[in-house]
């Protein structure tokens, strides 16, 4: 999973995000927490072979923007690559503000800049989550 961060403001609202690997069952998997780090803007996790059929985004502390989410899977032996999973795939969230659009986190764009409407954005501070479904 790989998370690209807002770079035109407020950067740092990425600390603490964690990243899941949710099945239609229920089951719910931790697959990574962001550490903010000042000038970094791609968050990448290796989520171990976790297998699922949404990944979840989460922040209980603050705004949640997230400006491309980007799911791999599968390594795949005739193109000697990991397979993008999360393009164009069906999003949903807690809220949204700003006019922030959930699917502006899975259009491909890695820019960062909210200001272009490529971002989602939640609306409040508090138990904040997106998540795209892979199925």
């Amino acid at each position: 999973v790989v998370i690209y961060n807002r770079v035109d403001c407020c950067s740092e609202r990425i600390n603490g995000v964690e990243v899941f690997i949710n099945t239609v069952e229920g089951d719910s998997q931790l697959c990574g927490e962001v550490v903010y780090v000042s000038g970094q803007s791609v968050y990448e996790f290796d989520c171990g072979g976790k297998v699922g059929d949404i990944v979840r985004v989460e922040n209980d502390n603050n705004y949640l923007t997230l400006c491309e989410v980007q799911v791999y899977g599968e390594y795949t032996e005739s193109e000697y690559n990991y397979v993008l999973l999360s393009l164009n795939q069906p999003t949903s969230s807690s809220s949204l503000g700003w006019d922030g659009t959930n699917e502006g986190a899975v259009n491909g764009n890695t820019a960062g800049s909210f200001t272009d409407g490529q971002c989602s954005h939640s609306a409040g501070t508090t138990n904040e989550w997106w998540q795209v479904d892979l199925e």
